[in-house]
């Protein structure tokens, strides 16, 4: 009867053998599952449960059906009174308002704890943690953008407010039209100071690159060739001043709850003769000048484009920000255009043309003033040896912030920060130390050439050298460290294969090497597609086995189509003929440019290089040539 009782229904016996005892409970059931390759199991079977690797037995099921069956039927809900109603609504409320005021970053974001996984020999060096900590980083970040131009006319919301129910921290539209008015006066004292440096003689320009007193570098310091990085260095020392104009405007009691940093008194009084300076009654009322408004409105996508310098390192240009950060900051920068018409009434055209003896005179007194601004903050010594007592230095690790400002950046995506602003220091200590035309109302005479070096070496010896006491030599000196700390980091992408050696995989994006082999295809494709309704359907004939290019020329604008014997010197205007009777789909209409096709136009010649880009990189056996 046991047999059968085993073989047909799975019943042991608990005695063993004999008749079970009345009310006798079923064998304790072992304390692992069969059949389960990977576990863990307790004595207990209520610790092993936690360890069960997708399975769920027969018995454990039933065992569950009839615990839950042995459970007290749900009452029916009563019907709510209006009173209770109304109590169960504000709690639901209360609650939402609650969870959302948890994620808001008024309440102090953490980029991170002490614990000693959340430290590196980057962020030992840099302080940021504990420089930051308690601040509010999302208005830090805030105060350091430029001025939007398309949102002049309204309020710019910096944050939250510090506490629940308390106002937005705005900077008022009439502050936010000054500091873009500023921002296009910088570009004026920086134009000053590069031609300084062109006209400064090669040996003061070596030691003007080196970091040590008694020794110069062999190579001169030279100014940026690229536009691009040209844009993005000056963009770097407008949002340095952007943020010490937004800070000192700002209400004491709001900066107490947003940052621990304190303007020193001259500072602040050097930034009062700015804001109240009589060029602000000069304003008139002219179109709209551009000076560098080209390039602007691209989207700064990739934080860190190519930064042309000397002392850039090949991986500093590789990515930057996650960005950041995917901000459009090209959009802020400062400068404005003529293509939307002109703008009168505001501040925003001060700069725009300056006419009268009176008015260039204030005009030129407030150029000097913002240089002499500079110069201060620049020269901002340590309080007690810690760099981050001046503004510049508390100024660069804001940069240093990722863009939801939960943690900060490696070492690798911030160096060209780093470089962007040495490169500006340097250019104003030497319009500081020998100015190609003096500054009257500041008292800066024009540079003697009888005592150049000596002048430089002043300047040189007091703010520049490693080891001072200065933000300049703490900028150099966190870019040499940083860039040695780089080379150990781990790489900004990881990508994975798979075992089988056919797929290729970055977070959620995978590539078989069937997909990719179609890259190139794919890529030209493209480029062709572009390319015909870039050229407005022309199809010149040319044989490309007799163009001639000297590859080793790498100054940027050399092209193949300059040389005369390849017959291409006037092409150009052929295409300038066709795109600007192309009719509807042209250019221009009734003699006058279509702006809106324009800026699609260069936004074309855009997509179609990068096209081009990777038809090149992935067709090619080499890396291309790219400028």
């Amino acid at each position: 009867m046991q047999k059968h009782c085993t073989e047909s229904y799975g019943w042991v016996n608990p005695r063993g053998k004999g008749r079970p005892s009345i009310g006798c409970l079923a064998a304790d059931p072992l304390p692992w599952i069969e059949g389960v390759a990977c576990q863990r199991f307790f004595p207990s079977r209520e610790g092993s449960k936690w360890f069960q690797v997708n399975i769920q037995t027969k018995a454990q099921t039933d065992r569950s059906k009839a615990n839950s069956s042995t459970k007290k039927p749900q009452e029916t809900p009563h019907v709510l009174t209006s009173e209770a109603s109304t109590h169960l609504q504000q709690v639901i409320d209360r609650e939402s308002r609650y969870r959302e005021a948890l994620g808001q970053p008024r309440t102090i974001n953490d980029t991170g704890t002490d614990t000693f996984a959340a430290t590196s020999l980057w962020l030992d060096r840099t302080q940021w943690a504990s420089i930051y900590r308690g601040s509010r980083r999302d208005v830090l970040r805030a105060l350091s953008r430029l001025p939007d131009r398309h949102s002049l006319n309204i309020d710019y919301i910096l944050g939250k407010g510090n506490l629940e129910g308390a106002p937005n921290l705005i900077s008022p539209r009439e502050d936010e039209q000054k500091i873009s008015c500023i921002m296009r006066a910088l570009d004026l004292v920086i134009d000053r100071c590069e031609e300084t440096v062109r006209c400064t003689s090669h040996n003061l320009l070596c030691w003007l690159l080196s970091s040590r007193l008694q020794s110069r570098r062999e190579v001169a310091f030279n100014l940026v060739a690229e536009k691009n990085s040209e844009i993005r260095y000056r963009r770097t020392q407008k949002q340095f001043l952007a943020f010490i104009l937004r800070t000192d405007r700002m209400p004491e009691d709001c900066r107490r709850g947003v940052m621990d940093v304190k303007i020193k008194p001259e500072i602040s009084t050097q930034l009062d003769r700015i804001w109240e300076h009589k060029a602000w009654n000069q304003s008139t009322k002219i179109p709209l000048n551009t000076r560098t408004s080209q390039g602007l409105d691209r989207k700064e996508s990739n934080e860190d484009d190519e930064i042309d310098d000397e002392n850039v390192e090949a991986w500093e240009l590789e990515d930057d920000d996650d960005d950041e950060d995917a901000e459009s900051d090209y959009n802020d920068s400062g400068h404005f255009d003529d293509i939307e018409g002109t703008t009168a009434g505001t501040h925003q055209d001060i700069f725009s043309g300056v006419s009268g003896g009176s008015a260039a005179s204030a005009f030129a007194q407030f150029l000097e003033l913002l240089f002499q601004l500079c110069i201060m903050l620049s020269t901002e010594p340590f309080l007690n040896g810690q760099p981050s007592s001046t503004l510049l230095i508390y100024f660069s690790g804001i940069l240093g912030l990722s863009a939801d400002c939960q943690r900060f950046r490696l070492a690798r995506q911030y160096c060209t920060k780093l470089s962007a602003m040495i490169y500006v220091q340097r250019i104003l200590f030497l319009e500081q130390a020998l100015p190609l035309r003096g500054y009257q109302s500041i008292g800066i005479p024009q540079r003697q050439d009888a005592r150049a070096l000596e002048c430089l070496d002043k300047i040189r010896a007091k703010y520049m050298v490693l080891g001072s006491q200065y933000p300049l030599a703490e900028l150099i000196s966190l870019r040499d460290f940083g860039r040695n700390v780089a080379r150990n980091e781990p790489p900004s992408m990881l990508f994975h294969w798979s075992n089988d050696g056919e797929t290729v995989s970055h977070a959620s994006v995978q590539v078989t090497m069937n997909e990719f082999r179609k890259l190139p295809d794919y890529f030209i494709t493209q480029a062709e597609a572009l390319c015909d309704r870039l050229m407005f359907g022309i199809q010149p004939s040319i044989d490309l086995s007799g163009v001639k290019d000297n590859m080793s020329i790498s100054t940027s604008g050399h092209s193949f189509i300059k040389y005369p014997e390849n017959g291409l010197e006037s092409a150009y205007l052929e295409l300038l003929v066709r795109a600007y009777t192309a009719g509807r789909t042209g250019l221009a209409q009734n003699g006058v440019w279509r702006w809106h096709a324009v800026t699609e136009y260069l936004k074309l010649v855009s997509k179609m290089e990068e096209q081009l880009a990777g038809g090149l990189y992935t067709a090619c056996g080499q890396t291309p040539r790219i400028m």
